[in-house]
């Protein structure tokens, strides 16, 4: 995976990605049994927000099916992403 948010942009759409949300699953990094390492690549965190936001997969029928919750924002020296 590219190291810094804007690598990532680019690599997943960027040109074509207007006003549209990125996501990604990924294993959380321990620091100790109850802390999470949020640092990403070249300077970029992952930083939790006040609320969530739900996630659907829209697969073609009326019904969305929820795939879980948008919690964090990744926060680069380049760009802003989320997660």
């Amino acid at each position: 995976m590219p190291a810094i948010s804007s690598e990532i942009w680019k690599k997943y759409g960027e040109p074509q990605l207007v006003d549209t949300d990125l996501y990604f699953i990924s294993k959380l990094k321990k620091l100790t049994p109850k802390r999470v390492d949020r640092r990403v690549g070249n300077g970029g965190t992952w930083s939790e927000t006040e609320s969530s936001k739900l996630v659907e997969k829209v697969s073609g029928n009326p019904n969305p099916n929820p795939i879980g919750r948008k919690r964090v924002s990744l926060r680069g020296p380049h760009r802003v992403a989320t997660r």
